[in-house]
């Protein structure tokens, strides 16, 4: 079996094997962000996971960072579970910080500005070479 790289496609190791993850939209409001801390939390992982919210000190009983830049060590894979208008400045994010895989958890809305923003987000990864799984991915 070759490694995606010597077979000329993306490196999917940060998406399958991440050595460290970070959730972006912490908070304990929202029921995915939680569910998604709580299944890697309990699921075994066992490397950092970052909370990442702005507007947050703490989450989940954890210091929470403001932005993907202000982690101690970047994450191999980044969680996305923000709204739809965020989602493409996340994605721009993680390029701007180095970090190669995302799991898009946005469900974009079935209306004009919906696609827009879907459209955009997919252009975003496309032309930073970021692996994405999503959008809408749960699972």
């Amino acid at each position: 079996m070759t490694s995606d790289s010597a077979a000329g496609g993306p490196p999917l190791g940060g998406l399958f094997f991440p050595k460290a993850v970070a959730l972006v939209g912490a908070s304990d409001r929202s029921y995915l962000a939680r569910h998604l801390w709580e299944s890697i939390r309990g699921g075994g992982y066992e490397g950092p996971v970052y909370p990442i919210n702005p507007n947050r000190e703490t989450v989940y009983g954890t210091k929470c960072y403001p932005s993907l830049g202000d982690v101690p060590s970047k994450p191999d894979l980044c969680l996305i579970a923000v709204s739809e208008t965020a989602a493409g400045g996340v994605l721009q994010d993680c390029a701007a910080n180095g970090i190669g895989s995302a799991i898009l958890y946005t469900v974009f809305s079935n209306t004009a500005e919906g696609e827009s923003l879907r459209q955009s987000a997919r252009a975003s990864a496309a032309a930073n070479g970021l692996v994405v799984a999503g959008p809408g991915t749960f699972g």
